[in-house]
């Protein structure tokens, strides 16, 4: 999908422009929730899991306050920097002919 490089001689992949939004988008949603400092803790309740499971949850990203909802439905309908046009749908295809 081309939403991440490794530049060459780096350890970690790094976000190309196509996937630096989603890649901003889930930074604020790990500020949001305090992502950062449950990973450094030392423990996690049960509390504190059932507080972010309905943030990090699949499905939050229907929310129209789901930070990632508008990068992920511009990559997916191709209107994010790429350019590209979304593929065609083979069905779509076979009943346009």
């Amino acid at each position: 999908m081309g939403l991440v490089d490794t530049p060459e001689g780096a350890d970690f992949e790094a976000p190309t422009d196509r996937g630096e939004p989603i890649a901003d988008a889930y930074d604020t949603l790990a500020e949001d929730i305090g992502l950062s400092d449950l990973a450094t803790a030392d423990t996690i309740s049960f509390d504190q899991l059932d507080a972010i499971a309905p943030e990090l949850c699949l499905c939050a990203v229907s929310a129209d306050t789901a930070p990632d909802r508008e990068p992920l439905r511009a990559l997916y309908l191709g209107r994010d920097s790429s350019g590209s046009s979304p593929p065609k749908h083979a069905l779509a295809e076979k009943v346009s002919h």
